[in-house]
């Protein structure tokens, strides 16, 4: 998948509220909609693969792009090459000196490295990168990313918050932020920091499919329909999953 552009959270092994409900409660009904979730849907923030690795923090006339080796690692990111490129940023990372052309590499790799689900190089990565740019909102949110597919929900909560207070504007992060309330088990918190994501960047299509979740998790089904309705029209292709996940919560609700 292109990395030139935003594009969603996908779901990986995320960790369950570590409460389970009694049975027949209404806990225990969002509970079991928390398991239903889980395969294959894109959950912006749920367990995400890749924030925008590029569109914020990579930027095609950046000087890391500009480097011919590291042009041709970012080139091979873009496409899709995820294998290929990890050595193309290493080798550039040899000879880089530049603190700010070394965090963007070191941030490619880490996108690199989260793409093909190595977690633990991934944040390595993230953490090198931050080392030299620790004032990078973006880098910060990909950092928490990673945190919360290992499952370090307080890690990935402390990452965003640091997002945050550099960037309060920061959509992503508070795309992100929503996520993680959803794989809590807290959908008012989630609804309020996707309106917040949302606010600032209407078009960011799965932050309307997973406000759409939020939304059925609270119950509130007919906002959850215009969510996802808004989310297809952005060209969000989980429609159809979440969509299944909504009638599963009417259901168990009913």
């Amino acid at each position: 998948m292109p990395h030139s552009r935003l594009h969603q959270w996908h779901i990986r092994q995320c960790s369950m509220p570590e409460v389970t409900p009694l049975k027949n409660s209404k806990g225990y009904k969002l509970f079991l909609l928390i398991l239903l979730m889980l395969p294959g849907i894109g959950l912006l923030t749920g367990c995400q693969t890749v924030v925008s690795h590029l569109e914020a923090i990579l930027r095609h006339d950046s000087p890391a792009q500009r480097d011919s080796k590291g042009r041709a690692a970012f080139a091979a990111l873009d496409q899709g090459q995820y294998e290929q490129s990890i050595p193309l940023f290493l080798k550039a990372l040899e000879t880089e000196s530049n603190p700010q052309t070394k965090s963007q590499l070191y941030s490619g790799l880490g996108s690199a490295y989260d793409e093909l689900n190595q977690l633990s190089e991934s944040m390595a990565a993230y953490e090198q990168a931050l080392a030299l740019t620790p004032d990078n909102p973006q880098i910060w949110v990909n950092l928490g990313i990673v945190q919360r597919l290992q499952g370090n929900h307080q890690q990935a909560l402390q990452s965003y918050q640091q997002a945050l207070k550099l960037d309060g504007n920061l959509a992503t992060a508070h795309s992100s932020m929503g996520s993680l309330y959803v794989l809590q088990g807290q959908p008012k918190q989630a609804i309020a920091a996707f309106k917040k994501a949302l606010s600032l960047d209407a078009n960011l299509a799965v932050s309307h499919g997973n406000l759409a979740l939020a939304y059925a998790m609270d119950g509130q089904f007919e906002n959850a329909n215009q969510s996802l309705k808004r989310a297809v029209a952005l060209g969000y292709n989980n429609g159809p999953v979440i969509q299944a996940r909504i009638e599963e919560l009417q259901k168990l609700t009913n």
